[in-house]
């Protein structure tokens, strides 16, 4: 709890100091690992920026499509669950060609139903079929990482477009094709650019606004942001993890916790 307590000051005193309308750097907002002792302990904290993911409730057909492609997920898994997403989250009960509704989910074991409705948690993403645990984490082998679906999609962003400005490798790399390698050395870049416009930031992806960039990037100052905290004892194998998703008002004036997670 001392974690998230922290980070939601820290975070409170860098609006504070942003000037009202300008696009200020990510800071304390970057995905990154820090590390605190607290009594014969440690935590560790960071925050992620919601609006530099994609909206899993919002994205298009093709956007779905897109990202599954760069990912190197092959058919015909990518257009299962392609299909299988937009099944899950529509009201009705008619199921796309390779999608999915309750008819595939009650027949498994154990058995469940199709949501029918938005997704409540990106961990969904698990239950709908041709999702597989490796494609969600993440795997590494042979020295070629895979990155996991859960680290590319939110539930909790407000738009539709990804905030370029705190957007992870993984999410550039799903969203742009640019290889993963290519898009660390931009995020890398990004730290050293203060109010930079966003055909500043796509310049140093070699990207540029007529490639269609500007429909799924824009530049936001973070304001929905997920603080994760995780605790540690000295000679105890366990941890206690804590994560909250807090919506941040204008200039610093206040916040609101819209999601808790106690791991």
């Amino acid at each position: 709890m001392t974690g998230i307590e922290k980070g939601v000051y820290e975070l409170l005193g860098q609006y504070s100091k942003a000037r009202v309308g300008a696009s200020q750097s990510i800071g304390l907002i970057d995905g990154e690992w820090r590390e605190m002792n607290v009594g014969e302990g440690f935590y560790r904290v960071r925050m992620v920026d919601e609006w530099g993911k994609v909206n899993l409730n919002r994205a298009k057909e093709e956007t779905l499509r897109l990202i599954f492609t760069n990912l190197d997920i092959e058919e015909p898994r990518r257009t299962i669950l392609v299909d299988s997403i937009l099944d899950w989250r529509d009201e009705d009960l008619l199921h796309r060609l390779n999608g999915a509704e309750n008819d595939y989910y009650l027949s498994l074991s154990p058995s469940y139903t199709a949501r029918d409705g938005p997704f409540d948690l990106v961990e969904e993403l698990l239950w709908v079929r041709g999702m597989t645990p490796e494609l969600f984490y993440g795997t590494e082998e042979d020295g070629i990482e895979r990155v996991g679906i859960k680290d590319i999609f939110t539930v909790d962003s407000q738009q539709e477009k990804v905030n370029l400005l705190t957007a992870s490798a993984g999410v550039i790399h799903s969203l742009t094709g640019v290889s993963l390698e290519k898009s660390r050395a931009f995020v890398e870049e990004r730290k050293k650019v203060s109010g930079g416009m966003l055909p500043d930031l796509l310049k140093l992806l070699s990207l540029s606004m007529s490639e269609g960039a500007e429909r799924q990037f824009v530049i936001n100052n973070p304001s929905v942001i997920t603080i994760e905290a995780a605790g540690f004892y000295p000679g105890s194998i366990s941890r206690h993890q804590l994560k909250g998703v807090v919506r941040f008002e204008g200039g610093g004036s206040g916040f609101d916790l819209i999601r808790w997670v106690d791991r």
